[in-house]
C-alpha cells in the first residue's frame, strides 16, 4: 500500500531536480558569457522559426538544383555524349548526391531529341525557382534581423543568386580537384576562406539591420564557411554512402529523402548565420535606440 505515496514523492523529486537544473543553468549563463550568447543565439531562432525557414530553403534548393542541372546537361549533351559515371563522380567530389546526378543525367539523356522545347522551358523554371529560393534566403535573413521582407527584383536577384551559386559550385570543383595534389588541410583553409568571401558578400546584398557594418557580418560569415566544409567532409564520408544504402532499399523516394536532408543542413548553416549576427549585434548594443518624441 506505499506506492500511492510514493508516486507523489517521486514526482515531486522530478520536479525538484528539474528546478535544480534550471537554476544551474541560469547561473551558468551568467558566469559564463559564451553559454549566454550561444543561449540567446538558440533563443533567437527559434524565435525567428529557423527550422522552419531552413526547411523551406532546403526545398527551394532542390527545386533549383534541378533545372540548374538539366541545363548543364543539356547543353554539354549538344556536343558530344555524356559518360554515364561522370555525373556520378564529379557529383561526389563536389560534395552533392551522386544519385540525384546521376538521376538528372539519365533524364537529360532521354530527351535530346526535344532539345530545343526543352531548354526554354528548363530556363523559365530555373529563372523561377531562382527567384523563390531567393525570396525564401531573404525571408530568413529579414525575420533574423527582425525588419520587413524588402520587395525582391527579378531581374537583379535571379542573376545575382545564379551567379552566387555558380561561385560556390566552382569552389567546391576546385577544392576537390586541388585536394589530389596539395595537402589536404591547406586546401580545407583555401575552401573555408573563399566561402567566407562569398558568405559575407551575400549577407551584405541580403536584407539586414539598419546601421550594421561588414564587421558585424563576419561571425555569420565565419559560421558559413565552417559549417560548409564541415558538411562537404560529413557528405563525402557518410552521407553519400547513406544516399547508395538507402536507393537499395527504397528507391527514388531514399534518394530524394537523403538529398533533402544535405539540403537543409546547408539551409540551416544559411540561416543559423543572419540569426548569429544578429543576437551579437545586439548584444553589442548597436541597435538604434528607440526614439522618443521630445516634449
Amino acid at each position: 500500500m506505499d506506492s500511492p505515496a510514493e508516486a507523489p514523492s517521486l514526482i515531486a523529486r522530478l520536479r525538484q531536480r528539474s528546478a535544480a537544473l534550471q537554476a544551474e543553468a541560469v547561473a551558468m549563463r551568467r558566469r559564463v558569457p559564451p553559454v549566454d550568447m550561444a543561449w540567446t543565439t538558440f533563443e533567437h531562432d527559434r524565435t525567428v522559426s529557423g527550422n522552419l525557414i531552413a526547411g523551406a530553403v532546403a526545398f527551394r534548393l532542390f527545386v533549383y538544383l534541378l533545372p540548374l542541372y538539366l541545363l548543364v546537361l543539356l547543353a554539354t549533351g549538344v556536343v558530344f555524349s555524356i559518360d554515364e559515371s561522370a555525373p556520378r563522380d564529379l557529383s561526389e567530389k563536389a560534395g552533392v548526391s551522386s544519385y540525384l546526378a546521376g538521376t538528372i543525367a539519365d533524364a537529360s539523356e532521354r530527351s535530346n531529341q526535344s532539345i530545343w522545347i526543352l531548354a526554354p522551358v528548363t530556363l523559365y523554371a530555373l529563372a523561377s525557382a531562382g527567384l523563390a529560393a531567393h525570396r525564401t534566403v531573404a525571408t530568413g535573413h529579414a525575420r533574423a534581423w527582425e525588419i520587413p521582407v524588402p520587395k525582391a527584383r527579378a531581374l537583379v536577384a535571379v542573376p545575382a543568386f545564379l551567379l552566387f551559386t555558380i561561385a560556390c559550385i566552382t569552389v567546391s570543383f576546385a577544392s576537390a580537384r586541388l585536394r589530389e595534389d596539395i595537402f589536404s588541410p591547406l586546401v580545407g583553409l583555401g575552401s573555408a576562406a573563399a566561402y567566407f568571401a562569398l558568405a559575407l558578400v551575400a549577407q551584405r546584398a541580403l536584407p539586414r539591420a539598419p546601421g550594421t557594418t561588414l564587421r558585424d557580418l563576419v561571425p555569420g560569415a565565419l559560421l558559413v564557411a565552417v559549417g560548409t566544409v564541415g558538411l562537404y567532409w560529413f557528405n563525402v564520408l557518410y552521407l553519400n554512402k547513406k544516399v547508395q544504402s538507402a536507393s537499395e532499399a527504397y528507391g527514388a523516394l531514399g534518394i530524394a529523402a537523403t538529398g533533402l536532408l544535405w539540403l537543409y543542413l546547408i539551409g540551416r548553416v544559411l540561416i543559423a548565420a543572419p540569426v548569429l549576427n544578429a543576437t551579437l549585434w545586439k548584444r553589442g548594443d548597436r541597435s538604434p535606440a528607440p526614439h522618443t518624441p521630445s516634449s
